[in-house]
């Protein structure tokens, strides 16, 4: 049994307890809102990772320099230095000088460290496709005899005296 007092004692030593939990609780809460995003942003699916900001640019140039790679991207907002210390091998043999580049980035700076790149076009991508076919089934067959018609006699014209033979000398 517990002497006179004994349980008073016990009851400050529990307000004392709680109060300290709770300013370490929120010392912890501050640190973790602090620093947590910058650890932890890159395991995060997109929707979890805040906003992010998408550069679109043109590798002007591309440099490797012991264990990071430099790729140098020209954008509307100006020229930004991307080095890459992870997947190195794996930058390097997907993008080349040329390419047109989709990096999502937390904000923009000139200078931006492991870049998440969300888009990488080679200049032959660039181009605009050709037409579709048309489908011929569909159209009348006096529509693709008058079609035709036209073609040649526009080439009949445009050869004109070049395709005639001159006049035989006697």
């Amino acid at each position: 049994m517990a002497g006179p007092g004994g349980a008073a004692q016990r009851t400050e030593k529990a307000k004392r307890g709680g109060l300290a939990g709770l300013v370490i609780g929120m010392a912890m809460g501050a640190l973790g809102a602090v620093f947590l995003p910058g650890l932890a942003g890159p395991y995060l699916p997109d929707a979890l990772r805040g906003e992010q900001v998408q550069v679109a640019g043109v590798v002007e140039a591309k440099a490797t320099e012991g264990d990071r790679l430099l790729l140098t991207v020209g954008s509307e907002a100006g020229a930004t230095l991307v080095t890459f210390r992870d997947d190195i091998a794996e930058i390097d043999l997907l993008v080349s000088v040329g390419d047109s580049v989709l990096l999502s980035v937390g904000e923009y700076a000139p200078f931006i460290d492991d870049a998440r790149i969300s888009r990488v076009m080679k200049p032959r991508d660039w181009r605009v496709p050709p037409p579709v076919a048309v489908d011929t089934a569909s159209k009348p067959d006096t529509a693709l005899d008058a079609a035709a018609g036209s073609d040649t006699a526009a080439a009949d014209t445009t050869t004109g005296a070049a395709d005639t033979d001159p006049p035989a000398a006697p």
